[in-house]
């Protein structure tokens, strides 16, 4: 019940926070629900979390084309 996809569906999430006073380029990270497969989804580039900032991340398997959006459902 914290953040709805674009479809209007709640999903699961996952927030990314930078403590330092300088934005991170998080190009060609990779995250994943998967111990077996490390390397499900790759933060496309650009992607970045800002300084002293957050980045919150869906996972969503409605197909959206957003950088916080994940291509999957945590399931």
């Amino acid at each position: 019940s914290f953040i709805k996809d674009n479809a209007g569906e709640y999903e699961d999430w996952v927030e990314l926070y930078n403590p330092t006073g300088t934005a991170v380029d998080i190009t060609g990270y990779w995250l994943s629900n998967r111990i077996s497969n490390p390397m499900k989804w790759e933060f496309p580039a650009g992607t970045s979390v800002p300084a002293n900032g957050y980045l919150v991340v869906l996972f969503s398997g409605t197909g959206d084309y957003d950088p916080n959006y994940l291509g999957y459902r945590n399931t």
